[in-house]
């Protein structure tokens, strides 16, 4: 069962079992309360179970959550086993608890390093460089080299971040703050 290892600003551990969806904040209603933390927010961020992921949203707060160190702003992240989430002051250490049996990130996750090895780094690598393939052109989504699913305006990397491409001109490059992949927005 995935669990996060909690560690209060003065440095206290605790563990907490997940289930379902846990609201992390200071307010008495929340599933995960960090009372004594002055730096969050009365109701700071939503972890959801999504069938077999973990997915992090924040809810409007004052300071913001940050994952791995990143601001996660309004984007959905969904957590890997490792993950950091900072919460104020407090550390939530996301811990997958499936033994090591992950499922892929996103459809298609697997096949961004066929066979491993050297070689398989560098396809990975460069799979995000190249919009998607076989001329599907704008309409929908579709899947695009490395694993990442083309949107009508969204890119979902393999590492489960959402990137917008709302704002892009078709060629531009967008960059994933999680994995530093970098895509290029397709075409219309």
């Amino acid at each position: 069962m995935a669990k996060l290892i909690v560690t209060s600003p003065e440095g206290r551990k605790s563990e907490r079992e997940l289930e379902g969806t846990l609201i992390v904040g200071r307010a008495q209603d929340c599933s995960l309360r960090l009372a004594s933390d002055t730096k969050a927010s009365r109701n700071h961020c939503k972890i959801e179970k999504r069938g077999s992921e973990y997915a992090l949203s924040d809810m409007g707060s004052a300071n913001g959550t940050r994952l791995n160190g990143e601001k996660i702003g309004q984007r959905i992240e969904v957590l890997k086993d490792g993950d950091v989430v900072v919460v104020g002051g407090t550390k939530l250490e996301f811990v997958d608890g499936s033994g090591g049996a992950a499922a892929p990130a996103a459809p298609g996750a697997a096949a961004a390093s066929p066979g491993g090895g050297l070689l398989g780094k560098v396809k990975g690598a460069l799979g995000g460089l190249f919009s998607r393939g076989g001329g599907s052109g704008g309409e929908g989504g579709g899947e695009g080299a490395g694993g990442a699913v083309f949107g009508d305006k969204t890119i979902t990397c393999p590492c489960g971040a959402v990137l917008s491409t709302a704002a892009k001109s078709p060629g531009q490059k967008v960059g994933c703050p999680r994995c530093k992949k970098i895509y290029a927005v397709p075409g219309k």
